[in-house]
């Protein structure tokens, strides 16, 4: 399959969404709450098996699974990662939120593409990701405030200096707007 006429057929299925959720290779089980259709990446598409109630799209070069079990498949030798190439093929869509199970874990060099990834993802698209079912998550600050919330520990981390209000049943608050500067340990758990 070419990957022109695919990728319109995936942005065909998700244009009316709010939610997307990408399966990777690292995922050691898959999410509770799966979209329809719901992106297996390359090694990520081995959960597709278990997931058969659900339409689905795998993509990648089948480095981490089989050439064979792609619907797109991507050339080996390319400028972009699986992740990269799902991302664009999503962008533009008017997404709320996205969950990326499975795509950080193991080599901290690939974790820092996923984010690199992520982050020019969010540079051109409003919209939340999360990672591994809410456990940690990304979003692009818009000019107007946003608000998320969670249950369970949590970090936050900025990729760019960001103002930050943290209210609720948390134990360290920022009840006024407070300047993070990337990466800071300001908003550790």
């Amino acid at each position: 399959m070419s990957t022109a006429p695919a990728t319109k057929s995936l942005q065909d299925q998700i244009q009316h969404l709010k939610y997307i959720c990408l399966i990777g290779p690292l995922t050691n089980v898959l999410p509770r709450h799966l979209s329809n259709p719901t992106l297996f990446v390359d090694g990520g598409v081995r959960w597709r098996q278990h997931a058969p109630h659900i339409r689905s799209l795998s993509l990648g070069d089948g480095d981490s699974s089989s050439p064979e079990l792609m619907d797109i498949l991507l050339p080996e030798n390319k400028s972009i990662s699986d992740l990269g190439y799902a991302l664009s093929a999503i962008s533009g869509q008017a997404l709320d939120s996205i969950n990326l199970s499975g795509f950080v874990g193991e080599r901290i060099d690939h974790q820092l593409a996923v984010f690199g990834e992520v982050h020019e993802f969010l540079r051109k698209n409003h919209t939340f990701i999360s990672f591994d079912e809410g456990h940690t998550g990304f979003a692009f600050a818009r000019k107007q405030p946003q608000t998320f919330c969670f249950e369970g520990g949590f970090s936050m981390f900025s990729m760019r200096p960001a103002l930050v209000t943290l209210k609720g049943h948390i134990e360290y608050c920022l009840e006024q707007p407070q300047e993070i500067l990337p990466f800071s340990s300001l908003g550790l758990s």
